[in-house]
């Protein structure tokens, strides 16, 4: 299995309502029906409702969604991106001028750990989820970062079990595209009783950059990738 994680920015004349009317309204079915030759195994879409700085960390520049594309292999992934040159790709690429900010488009492979709550299943409607992004700062080893929002992680899933269905990190992997923008993200789902992120799901150091969003997730079911 890898999973591919890309953030995007809107198109700076739209709304993020009309980013995302339009990306779901429109560019998701051209993507579903494609996936025949993209073979996703998992498709979500995760837009921004509300994003926070954590201080002392520094501010992460915000951006208005975040997607998620699972395969079943490496082998999967190249073979979408072989489709990507054909006609039919080069329409789906077009498409992304008129909805996004193509100056910023990065998209890395991601190690995801469950670390507290349900194992992911499919999330049928709208789902509301928090995540806090997180990058190194300066100096700071990637295994060692890695350690400590681990470490955080567990903390707060030990101390917040009640507030949450599943908590989860994202950690990109090593590739050709060189170093993600972020170097983790946690995702938390709440239950139907926590309206709001509680004031620990931050990150207190003043080296790094955090950001904490407020999310609506889209998930496409088995029955639309073809599984």
């Amino acid at each position: 299995m890898l999973k591919v994680m890309t953030l995007f920015l809107k198109r700076p004349d739209l709304t993020r309502a009309q980013f995302r009317d339009y990306y779901e309204g429109h560019h998701v079915a051209m993507g579903l029906a494609a996936n025949k030759y993209f073979g996703f195994t998992k498709y979500v879409r995760n837009h921004v409702m509300a994003a926070t700085p954590s201080p002392p960390a520094r501010p992460f520049p915000e951006f208005d969604c975040f997607s998620e594309y699972t395969f079943r292999d490496v082998d999967a992934a190249v073979e979408a991106q072989k489709f990507m040159l054909t006609p039919d790709g080069k329409a789906l690429a077009e498409d992304e001028l008129n909805f996004l900010d193509m100056s910023y488009h990065p998209s890395f492979g991601s190690a995801e750990t469950l670390i507290g709550g349900a194992p992911r299943g499919v999330d049928t409607g709208v789902t509301r989820k928090w995540a806090l992004v997180l990058s190194r700062g300066e100096g700071i080893g990637a295994e060692q970062f890695l350690a400590s929002v681990q470490e955080f992680a567990r903390g707060f899933a030990r101390q917040h079990a009640a507030m949450f269905v599943r908590l989860v990190l994202d950690a990109p992997l090593d590739g050709p595209a060189g170093r993600a923008p972020f170097d983790a993200i946690i995702s938390l789902w709440p239950t139907a009783a926590a309206t709001r992120a509680p004031p620990e799901f931050r990150w207190s150091h003043a080296r790094d950059q955090a950001l904490v969003l407020g999310l609506e997730s889209l998930e496409a079911g088995p029955e639309t990738l073809g599984l």
